[in-house]
């Protein structure tokens, strides 16, 4: 790692210390000329020309939402769901589980990844990652997504972006920032 620079991301509520040990890590034990750590949602608006914008991030088990303004989180709009994706997979096995083959669980995950939409098709052809071809109705694929936008009732994401920018955060009285954080939502 020698002769390069460094840039990693970090979780938002990382303490001090482990980011001060990182530093010394990388300066010390890796020697680089350079090293600069910024949160991930930070880094994923910038990576979309953007520096103000509320930022929706979904991995396998937490879904978090936080509102950044030139380049900075906001503290007080950082909210975290228990929803996430292994329960979208869940969803769409339930869903699945109907009139539809069994498939593997790392076969319910690509279908998720790979063709899972909000679309209106009725049935749609899917290729497994071994090169089998199957026939799965489309409101089964549809129903796992839904699930974070509201036809099922759950309605996550909505609500989180709502949280973000209602009564209790920072956005209560300007609405230019209203307008500029509802323009710029980053999936």
């Amino acid at each position: 790692m020698k002769g390069g620079a460094a840039l990693f991301t970090e979780h938002f509520h990382d303490c001090p210390s482990k980011r001060e040990k990182l530093f010394e890590l990388m300066f010390e034990k890796f020697q680089v000329p350079g090293f600069y750590m910024a949160p991930s949602p930070v880094l994923s608006l910038y990576s979309s020309g953007r520096g103000s914008g509320i930022v929706v991030e979904s991995g396998n088990s937490v879904t978090q939402t936080v509102a950044i303004y030139e380049g900075y989180m906001i503290a007080n709009s950082v909210l975290r769901e228990n929803y996430a994706g292994a329960e979208v997979t869940r969803v769409l096995r339930a869903s699945c589980a109907t009139d539809d083959p069994v498939f593997a669980d790392a076969d319910y995950v690509h279908l998720k990844e790979k063709y899972s939409s909000c679309s209106n098709t009725q049935i749609t052809e899917v290729e497994l990652p071994d090169g089998t071809i199957h026939s799965i109705k489309g409101s089964h694929l549809r129903s796992c997504t839904e699930s974070l936008f509201g036809s099922s009732g759950l309605k996550i994401m909505p609500e989180m972006v709502y949280e973000v920018l209602w009564p209790q955060t920072f956005i209560t009285e300007n609405i230019c920032l209203q307008i500029l954080y509802y323009q710029e939502v980053i999936q």
